[in-house]
Order: structure tokens, then C-alpha cells, then sequence
């Protein structure tokens, strides 16, 4: 086996994760994580009955932390810090790179991918299509996994189970990392970041002046760090912008926590707030060779350090080091142990360990609100009114019980996290060979009854699995399995439709819940209200959001949702219409009145939910799933019976055959479900094929009568689902000639919605990629509507939509010819028609969108963009938009100055009037580093920024270029902003920092400077002083601390 030597302690190779409270560090020797609560730094047990030394590759998914090691795979829950093995068939050690999803585990060797179902618990394997490569890492998203080696990336889909590899010209050296964003990866190495982009499968490359040492993951955007320099990198476009922070000298590692970086060079720690632009340093713990220096991390108030033989954390607030041998935080072997961890103790001779982590809040205030005055006979009687709070208990406490055959058994509480329900449960989990495989009291899943006419859910319940001991002879499976639940439902899947709004912004008022039937709940449902709840129940499920344009799944790139003000916002270049169809889905979970408050038996909940089923699986290719599910009413309501059960019997027969002569895969899963009382049915059959090496067919189907009940909604966002399919057909002519056909129709109470979709693709590498695509959508409404704004009168009937993209993300054959050291362009184009069935006829519209990359060298960049929307022909909106942008960068061209300058125009028509409206904003600015001129004057770094925006308004569609592009001299509005200083380090130990804004208006203007003197010591002595002015307040600060 060969995998890339890439995971090992240098700072690159590190990986951080936070979760509750929790930073956890993860390198080739070990698992480190601090807690912010206890202030303490240890290495985590990853299993206490076996000897794990060496760790090959780690990822974090959905709070989980998944660990690939030399004694097997692990699961670390980051919530309760308990740790589960999972073994390979025959307890096999392997050893690879490691990925997970949503459903899968995926293990990648230098031949093979394993694949572990996390709800089967059963592991499949499938070959590579090369063997004896070197694996950089792997990449998984729902639907494909991507395995990096030199010279190749291997694709996974994993519906058809079909390869496909796409070679290039790139190899990796042994101290490249691999990291992951939330749709490709890259890596890191030498001078270069190297980012895969999935969906156009190419490379975009990104070089810097000298080698990296350390860089800060947050998807779209890294922060990197070379020996002298900090940069921000862009990933969408490849543009590295340095950021100016004086005095750094050999940068070791960085972190960074919210707006401010941490910068660690060879004598102190710089602290830099991006914002404002202030600095303050941090001097090293006292006798401490930094060069020794690994890693460090920041969380809240705190500076986690690792060395080679210890680890130190600074406490920001105290200005303090605190430190340990990295020998002395390991656990030592004790019958029974207490310290600030936790409590922990051995008993059977040793063949069991309970552990209790974890920490407990408890708040009260006594507040004096008012005093209460009266007068009696000339006096006056003054009382203090006072006010109590009761103790606000906040806990996050776990009680971990582990034994060597990998058996464990958990009882966790948390009410701590303010972004999520309250969370409790006991959880007992048997090894491979245990008849009673899971058994769980709390907060569960349905998982086990999942099915697309079953959706999965949360519930506080009961749960329990019971399997066989005996397994199928050739594949990883109980013959027998069984299990059985019984709770209240605590989540529920919201389907919107969202008319169209000119800004792209959309709040989501979910959090005052209206309820009706809860299984049948939609959010067009309106007409079996059984009561409204004014009470703050329910709260989006952060991740959950999911949103469709014209019944295709938008890329998340093009929206981002605000999850604490539920608040869903469109970039300006998403492919978005006035009449598109815009369909929303998300999750909302019950919560307590008071939030944190613990329910074993939650007050607001979406209803009771009883199930039982067994499976049979005689032969490796065959199942039989039997059961039933029974629901009861919500309890939020007086007015349901409770315990009023309607049970429902389900069938299901997954198929499943695999032949590597000749070569295809096929699973099919009927399944059918029929309620006993009110005689309902539904039913869905799944079907995912792969024939030869190049074609794949997907097909999904599903009925329901109106009055059937599920433990989730099933809607589209019009109603509930009455009937639907949906089928995709791919076939690769050659790997660089994929064409595919789908389709779907779905019919619901208020709406039927059909597509028909064509595409088409040429993608030889070292030429231009170019996509084709060809689609109708037709809606048609069921029931009329008397309020003519919502959405649904708003979309279209028929659509037709033409859809051409040609991009390259390096293009070789143009950097050849210009010597450009890289251009890449993206430049896309859809022709639509829409027919809104009101006699009207055909209207027409399109969309255009290009982006172009230029660097002639590598310290020069040019960025341009434009969208262009027309044939919007709505009342009130423009008839047409353009909006071009140019950005310029240069760093050190010419030398010992850095540029930067942007213009762009949005200029809108507005064809039914005659008018039309111009906003024009530019920006210059410059870095000067004299330094680089003469090393005498290396203590001195100006700056200027200037900004400008103008608004203009014109009585007519074409006011000419002249206007369009520079204004007209009487413009209905300019402001102009700049920011300027200078940057004053002559020695260590002072720095003098300078910031001046300004502002004007047509009639307002503002001018504020801030200076910041500070004169350091030591890590603990120093003198800072602050001046501020403002034309609208003068005021002097001066703070110091002197031990």
C-alpha cells in the first residue's frame, strides 16, 4: 500500500477542527484538544485497550471526527468526546486516506476503496482503476468521491458505482497537504496551492514569492503564510492579495480567530486585526526555543502552542503561559484517576473504564430594577424593588464506558449549545459478533425505517437493533436484523416556493410555527389549521437549507444563508429569472420554551412515531425488510388523542447484483407501505444501474394517496406529493464526450411541475471545455388562485431554456501564445422563452455571465467580470441589467510597491418608461515598502486607499458611453472615501502605528486619524498609548500594564 507522506507534524500538515467549546488538533502522532472551559490542553485516548501511535489521515463531518490509524478506523464524537472503532471484515487493519458523506465512510488504498455503510454497518470494496498509486487524499461529497494521486484523479459516482480518471500533469511532493472546501480540494506544497475544481474536472494553480509554511482553510478563502509574507488568497479566482503587517521576520505558523490573525514568526506571536488594521505582539514563553515551534491554534481567549516536547496555552485576557511536557498529558495506566479531564476508573481487571468529562454552569442575578415610592404624612417611603433569577443550569457532561472486545456504552447531556436543541441520551453500541447491536434512550433518529415515502426524522425516544450472530458467507452482512422505537418526532422538512425579488433577499419566519396535520404539513397548507402557537417553538436546523431554480439543485455558491435571522441571500450572478421557479427546503427542530431547558418528554413536537421491522437477507444479493410504523397526534394540541395510533405496514425487497463479466451493477428496492386503518398506500422503487464502463441509469418513483401520513412532509412545495418519477440516462461516448438525458415529472394537491433536460459536454484536457445544454420545464396549476402574488401565480407555464458554457481554469494554448504565466475565463450564455398562460404569448429572455483571469506575471493580476440580464419584462423591474467589473493587483510591480485599483458600472433600462439608472464606483489604492529601495528605511510602510461611488439617473435608455462609464457632471449623488498612514517600526520593541479615514458627501464630510503608540518590554511590561480625532469628537487613550 502507498500513501503520500503527507500527514506528518509541520505546520501545513496540521489539521484544526472546533466543535462545543472544543479545538481538536490532529497530526500523524496523536490527537491533541483544548477545552476553553477547564483551560486545559491533553492528548485524547483514541483507545484505551490498543496501542494507537500513528495516524494516517483524519477528516470532520457533521461533529464527528473520522481518524484512519495503525490500529484501525475511528469515530470521535466532538460533542461527548467518545470515541467508537469500527472494524474492518475479519477485524482487518488498513491503513489509508479517509472521507465520509452523509450515508458512507470511504477508505482509500494505493488499490482499493472501501466504502462502510454507516446505517448497514457493513463494509464493500471497490477496486481502483490503477493500482500501486500514491494516494494524496480523498474527497466525498452525496453523490461522487474523488481519490488524488500523481498524475490522476479518480472520480467515483456513486449511484452507478462507475470510474472515471482524469489524468494531469502535476506530482506532489512529500510535504504537500490535502485539504477539502465544502465542494472540491486542493493542495498545498512548496510555492504552489493546487485547486481541483469537480465540476469542470481541472486545475487552477496559485504561486506565491516563496515557500509556504502554514496557511488558514475557510473555503473560499485562505489566508497563507510564506517565511517574510501574509497573503489572502481567492479560490474562485486564483488572486493573492498580501497583507501589510510590519516587523514580521521568519513566519513559523499562523492562526486566526474571527477578524484577527495570530502570526507566530521566530521572536513573538503578532496579533493583527484585520478590520482596523491594529497590531499588538505576544512574546514566547520564557526558555523556550521557538524553533522548535510546530503548530499553533487559537480559540476565543486563548493561544494553543505545540513544540516538539511540550505544549503551551496563553490566556489573552491574564496575558499569561501556562506549559506541559507533552509526555506528562498523556493518561496515566491508574486503577483510578481524577484530575481536571475528568474522572476515570478501571475495574474487571482492566477489561472495563467509565469516564465522566465534561463541565456544568450554573447562572443566577439578583438585579435591582427600580425603587417604589410613596408618600405617607409628609413622607416619603422609598423601597428597592429587587429581581431574582432562578440558577440557569448549563451542562455538557459525558459518561463513557468502554470495554477491549470494542463494546461501549454512553449517557450524554448537553443544553450548552445555544444553536441546536438540547441533546441527552444513554447509547449502548455491541461489537461485530453482539447479538444486541444498538440500544439508545434520548435523542434518536429513524433511520431505521428510512425509505423515500419514510423520510428520516429526529425523535426523543427509545431505539433498539438486534442482529444475528451468523452473516452471509461473501458479504459483510447479518442474515438477521432487526429493530424497534418508540418516540415523539422533534424535526420536520420545510418546502417553500419563494416569488422573485430584484434584491435576492429573503427572510424566513419559521420561528413562530403554524401547524396543521403535521404529516401532511406544507407550506402552502392552509386549509386544516388546528391552532397557532405565538411561542418562539421551533428553530432551523443550521446546514439544512437547500434550494432549487427551475427544478434544478442550485449550487451553494450562489446563495448563503444566515442561520441565526434566517435570512437566505442570492448573489448577483445566480441563474435566477423574475418568472424562474424558486423552491426552498430546510429542516426546523422543536425547542423548549426555555431554551436550554431538558425534556425527556418534549412539550412542542411534531407528533408520536412507533415502529418495529425485521430483515432477512437469505443470499448476498437479496433482502426482505417487513414492519410497520404507527403515528400518533402532535401533542401540542388539546384537541388530538394522543394515543390515537394509525399503523402502517411496509414492505420492502432491496436487490442488489454486482457481475465483473460482463461488466454491470443493478439495485432495485420496491418498496410499499399501507395504512390498516384508513386504508391508505404508498409506494417508491428506487433503481440504480451501471452496464459496461460508460453508461449509468438512475430511476425514482413514488405514489401517495392524499390522506397518507409519513414521519416527514412529502412536497415539492406545492402541496403534497400525489405522484412523481424522475430518471437520468448517462453514457460516456469517450471519457471527454459525456451526454445525459433526464427527466421528472411531478405531480402534487396544487401543482404538476415536468422537465425534460438534455446536456452535452467535450472535455479534452489542454483544450477548452465547452457544455451545452437543452431543457422545457412546464408548470401547470391545479387549483385557481384569488390572491394573484403569490408564488405560484408568478412562476411561468412552459419554459424553454438553451444553455451554452465554454471555461478553462488554466488555459495552456493561450499562456502559450501570450506568455502569460496564467489565464482562465469562464464565460456562459442561456437563451429562455416563457409562456405565462394568459394569452400574452411567448416572451424572451436571456442571461450572460463572463469571467476572465489575467496574470502576465505572477505579481500582476487583472479580474473581469460581467452579467448581463434581459427580456425582463415585469412591471417595476428593469428591462435589462449589465454590470461589468475590472479589479487590477500588482505586488511589487514595480518593485517596493504594491497597486490595487477596481471600476465597475451597473447600469439598468427600463424600457416601459424610458428611463434608466447608473451606478458607478472606483477604487485606488498603493502599499509603498521603501525597505526594498534602501534597507535603511525598512522601518517605514505608507498606504493610501481612495473609493468612489456615484449614482446616476437618466430620462432616457441610452444616455451614451461618455455618461455610462464616467458619469455625467450633474450625477444624483457621489460619495468619496479613503483611508491613509503609515506603518513606523524602527526597532522591536516600537511601533507607531497611523490610520486616517475620510468621507464626503454631497453634504456631509468626516475626517477621523488614529494613532497607537506602543513601546514593548517583555511579554507582560508595556506602554500603549492611543490618540483619536474626529471632526465630530476628540478623545486620548492611554492604557499600559507594568508587573
Amino acid at each position: 500500500m502507498q500513501l503520500a507522506n503527507a500527514f506528518a507534524e509541520i505546520p501545513l500538515q496540521w489539521k484544526v477542527f472546533t466543535s462545543n467549546n472544543m479545538t481538536w488538533m490532529v497530526s500523524s502522532s496523536g490527537v491533541f484538544s483544548f477545552s476553553a472551559l477547564s483551560r486545559s490542553i491533553k492528548t485524547v485516548t483514541i483507545d484505551e485497550a490498543r496501542n494507537v501511535d500513528t495516524i494516517s489521515d483524519g477528516v470532520e463531518y457533521e461533529g464527528y471526527l473520522y481518524l484512519s490509524t495503525n490500529a484501525g478506523i475511528y469515530q470521535l464524537d466532538m460533542n461527548s468526546q467518545s470515541c467508537e472503532r469500527i472494524p474492518l471484515l475479519n477485524d482487518t487493519i488498513i491503513i489509508g486516506k479517509i472521507g465520509s458523506n452523509m450515508d458512507y465512510i470511504w477508505l482509500a488504498t494505493s488499490n482499493t476503496l472501501y466504502r462502510f455503510d454507516k446505517l448497514g454497518r457493513e463494509w464493500i470494496n471497490y477496486k481502483l482503476p490503477e493500482t500501486n498509486k500514491v494516494i494524496m487524499g480523498i474527497f466525498s461529497n452525496d453523490d461522487e468521491v474523488f481519490c488524488s494521486t500523481d498524475g490522476a484523479v479518480y472520480k467515483f459516482t456513486i449511484s452507478t458505482e462507475k470510474w472515471n480518471t482524469y489524468t494531469h500533469q502535476y506530482t506532489f511532493s512529500s510535504e504537500a497537504a490535502f485539504f477539502k472546501t465544502s465542494s472540491d480540494f486542493f493542495i498545498a506544497g512548496g510555492k504552489t496551492i493546487l485547486k481541483y475544481h469537480s465540476a469542470s474536472v481541472s486545475w487552477s494553480k496559485s504561486e506565491f514569492d516563496s515557500r509556504l509554511c502554514d496557511l488558514i482553510n475557510e473555503d473560499s478563502i485562505l489566508f497563507c503564510a510564506t517565511a517574510s509574507n501574509i497573503y489572502k488568497l481567492s479560490l474562485g479566482t486564483g488572486i493573492i492579495q498580501p497583507i501589510d503587517i510590519p516587523g514580521i521576520k521568519e513566519v513559523k505558523t499562523l492562526s486566526k480567530n474571527g477578524d484577527t490573525l495570530f502570526i507566530a514568526e521566530k521572536n513573538r506571536i503578532f496579533k493583527y486585526n484585520l478590520k482596523n488594521s491594529s497590531l499588538e505582539t505576544i512574546e514566547y514563553p520564557q526558555n523556550v526555543d521557538v524553533l522548535n515551534l510546530l503548530k499553533i491554534t487559537t480559540y476565543d481567549e486563548f493561544i494553543i502552542a505545540i513544540y516538539n516536547s511540550m505544549v503551551a496555552s496563553y490566556d489573552k485576557s491574564n496575558r499569561i503561559w501556562s506549559q506541559a511536557l507533552r509526555a506528562q498529558l498523556k493518561q496515566p495506566v491508574k486503577r483510578v484517576l481524577w484530575n481536571e479531564d475528568g474522572f476515570k476508573i478501571r475495574y474487571g481487571s482492566g477489561t472495563y473504564q467509565t469516564s465522566v468529562s465534561g463541565n456544568v454552569q450554573s447562572i443566577s442575578s439578583l438585579k435591582l430594577l427600580k425603587y417604589s415610592e410613596k408618600i405617607e404624612n409628609g413622607k416619603i417611603d422609598s423601597v428597592p424593588v429587587m429581581e431574582m433569577k432562578i440558577p440557569n443550569i448549563a451542562a455538557d457532561v459525558n459518561v463513557h464506558t468502554y470495554d477491549k472486545k470494542d463494546q461501549f456504552a454512553d449517557i450524554y447531556f448537553n443544553n450548552s449549545n445555544l444553536n441546536f436543541a438540547p441533546s441527552k441520551y444513554i447509547y449502548f453500541r455491541g461489537n461485530r459478533d453482539d447479538r444486541l447491536n444498538t440500544f439508545k434512550i434520548g435523542t434518536n433518529s429513524s433511520e431505521q425505517i428510512q425509505s423515500p415515502t419514510m423520510p428520516v426524522n429526529k425523535f426523543e425516544g427509545v431505539n433498539a437493533v438486534v442482529e444475528s450472530k451468523a452473516k452471509l458467507s461473501d458479504r459483510d452482512r447479518k442474515i438477521i436484523h432487526a429493530s424497534a422505537g418508540s418516540g415523539y418526532l422533534t424535526t420536520k422538512t420545510v418546502w417553500k416556493m419563494l416569488p422573485f425579488r430584484t434584491d435576492g433577499i429573503y427572510y424566513l419566519n419559521d420561528r413562530k410555527v403554524s401547524s396543521t396535520d403535521v404529516f401532511g404539513l406544507d407550506s402552502t397548507d392552509t386549509t386544516e389549521v388546528l391552532n397557532t402557537v405565538l411561542k418562539d417553538t421551533s428553530r432551523i436546523v443550521p446546514g439544512s437549507m437547500q434550494v432549487w431554480v427551475d427544478g434544478e439543485l442550485l449550487d451553494q455558491q450562489y446563495y448563503t444563508f444566515f442561520q441565526p435571522i434566517s435570512k437566505l441571500q442570492f448573489k448577483s450572478n445566480a441563474p435566477i429569472d423574475p418568472v424562474s421557479s424558486i423552491t426552498i427546503q430546510y429542516k426546523v427542530q422543536t425547542i423548549p420554551d426555555k431554551v436550554t431547558d431538558i425534556e425527556f418528554v418534549p412539550e412542542h413536537n411534531f407528533g408520536l412515531l412507533h415502529y418495529g421491522n425485521v430483515t432477512l437477507s437469505p443470499k448476498e444479493w437479496l433482502s426482505a425488510r417487513v414492519g410497520f410504523v404507527g403515528f400518533g397526534g402532535d401533542s401540542l394540541y388539546p384537541n388530538v388523542k394522543l394515543r390515537t395510533i394509525s399503523p402502517v405496514v411496509n414492505i420492502d425487497l432491496p436487490i442488489e447484483i454486482r457481475k465483473t463479466d460482463p461488466n454491470f451493477m443493478i439495485k432495485l428496492t420496491p418498496d410499499f407501505n399501507y395504512n390498516m386503518k384508513t386504508g391508505a398506500r404508498a409506494g417508491s422503487t428506487t433503481l440504480q444501474s451501471r452496464f459496461g464502463d460508460k453508461t449509468g441509469f438512475t430511476f425514482n418513483g413514488l405514489f401517495a394517496d392524499s390522506n397518507y401520513h409519513a414521519t416527514d412532509t412529502i412536497s415539492r412545495g406545492y402541496g403534497a406529493i400525489k405522484h412523481e418519477y424522475d430518471f437520468n440516462l448517462s453514457h460516456d461516448i469517450m471519457q471527454e464526450l459525456p451526454v445525459s438525458y433526464y427527466q421528472h415529472q411531478r405531480v402534487a394537491t396544487e401543482g404538476k411541475e415536468s422537465k425534460f433536460a438534455f446536456s452535452a459536454g467535450t472535455h479534452f484536457t489542454g483544450f477548452p471545455f465547452l457544455d451545452i445544454g437543452l431543457s422545457r420545464m412546464v408548470f401547470d396549476r391545479e387549483i385557481a388562485y384569488k390572491d394573484t402574488t403569490t408564488a405560484l401565480d408568478s412562476i411561468f407555464h412552459k419554459k424553454d431554456k438553451f444553455k451554452v458554457r465554454l471555461y478553462e481554469m488554466s488555459s495552456n494554448l493561450l499562456q502559450n501564445i501570450t506568455h502569460f504565466d496564467r489565464i482562465s475565463y469562464d464565460i456562459s450564455h442561456f437563451e429562455y422563452r416563457t409562456d405565462m398562460d394568459n394569452g400574452s404569448g411567448w416572451n424572451y429572455g436571456r442571461m450572460s455571465t463572463f469571467n476572465l483571469v489575467l496574470t502576465p506575471r505572477n505579481p500582476v493580476n487583472i479580474t473581469a467580470d460581467l452579467i448581463y440580464r434581459g427580456g425582463m419584462h415585469i412591471d417595476g423591474l428593469p428591462s435589462s441589467e449589465i454590470f461589468p467589473s475590472m479589479k487590477v493587483q500588482t505586488i511589487d510591480a514595480p518593485k517596493g510597491v504594491d497597486l490595487n485599483g477596481s471600476y465597475s458600472v451597473k447600469f439598468s433600462r427600463y424600457a416601459q418608461t424610458n428611463v434608466s439608472s447608473d451606478t458607478i464606483k472606483r477604487s485606488f489604492g498603493f502599499t509603498l515598502k521603501p525597505g526594498q529601495w534602501l534597507p535603511a528605511l525598512q522601518w517605514l510602510t505608507p498606504r493610501l486607499q481612495l473609493n468612489q461611488t456615484i449614482g446616476c439617473n437618466f430620462n432616457t435608455i441610452n444616455p451614451g458611453y461618455r455618461n455610462l462609464i464616467l458619469g455625467p457632471e450633474d450625477s444624483s449623488f457621489s460619495i468619496i472615501s479613503g483611508t491613509f498612514g503609515v506603518n513606523i517600526f524602527p526597532s522591536d520593541m516600537i511601533l507607531l502605528t497611523n490610520i486616517s479615514d475620510f468621507s464626503k458627501t454631497d453634504s456631509l464630510k468626516n475626517f477621523t486619524t488614529t494613532s497607537d503608540l506602543q513601546l514593548w518590554f517583555n511579554s507582560r511590561n508595556y506602554l500603549k498609548g492611543t490618540w483619536i480625532f474626529s471632526t465630530n469628537k476628540n478623545r486620548n487613550e492611554n492604557s499600559g500594564q507594568l508587573s
